[in-house]
């Protein structure tokens, strides 16, 4: 595989990041598209991960970049997964924000999910002494 090329431009189409998540299958987000748009519109950090021009994945995070970052999207294309295009969208953004105090990610709890985030550097909230709470409509 040629090159993945890893950027925090805002160079992109709408329509390539709606394919990206509808990929995904994440239809809470693809079902609204116009709020997915002014979402990202919103979102102050923005990673995209390109083989050959095509998006092959893409890192969303929201914070202050000073004590916080919360980690709220990270999708690969089915097409590129296992690829190490996730490892190089999170290497990124952890040495970007290297000197954020707290770095959140809220994702399923699913062994393969939980591998790759302690594999690079992350720590279940349970063995920090803490829990977190939530409301989903």
């Amino acid at each position: 595989m040629n090159e993945i090329i890893i950027s925090d431009s805002r160079n992109y189409n709408f329509s390539e990041i709606l394919d990206i998540y509808n990929n995904a299958g994440w239809t809470a987000y693809t079902n609204q598209p116009s709020v997915l748009e002014k979402a990202l519109e919103n979102t102050p950090y923005i990673l995209t991960a390109r083989h050959n021009g095509i998006m092959a994945g893409l890192l969303r995070a929201v914070g202050d970049g000073l004590t916080i970052m919360y980690i709220q999207d990270i999708i690969v294309h089915e097409t590129y997964r296992r690829k190490g295009i996730a490892t190089q969208l999170m290497n990124t953004l952890l040495k970007q924000y290297s000197h954020v105090r707290q770095i959140i990610l809220l994702t399923d709890d699913k062994q393969e999910t939980s591998a790759f985030y302690e594999s690079i550097g992350l720590r279940r909230t349970s063995e920090l002494s803490l829990c977190s709470y939530m409301k989903v409509k």
